[in-house]
């Protein structure tokens, strides 16, 4: 079985390897970002693995509902606080980075 890489670095592929055995499976992406472009699961979406997609920037879910229709959406965001913090968004990167770098702020609760 073959698959496409569609990671920044080909590190879809580099999993796969190690996983080609499982003809299906399940995966949780923890900020998803753009669901195709640079995506570490897609690949394995077009594969028939589902999961569940993390991604706390609305300007992505649009996309994700269309793209990933048999994904689980979760908008939240990962991290050791607890209550309001402040992500920046870098789509042009499909990252979350620091203020410094920041283009977008969105508050997350």
């Amino acid at each position: 079985m073959s698959i496409k890489s569609y990671s920044q670095n080909n590190e879809d592929l580099i999993i796969f390897k190690y996983l080609s055995d499982n003809k299906k499976g399940s995966y949780i992406e923890i900020g998803t970002g753009d669901p195709v472009k640079w995506n570490n699961s897609y690949g394995f979406y077009k594969q028939g693995w589902r999961g569940i997609l993390v991604e706390p920037f609305p300007v992505h879910h649009e996309d994700i509902k269309i793209e990933r229709p048999e994904d689980k959406l979760c908008v939240k965001a990962i991290t050791n606080k607890v209550g309001t913090i402040d992500m920046f968004d870098t789509a042009a990167a499909n990252t979350t980075v620091g203020i410094e770098y920041g283009k977008r702020k969105t508050k997350l609760d």
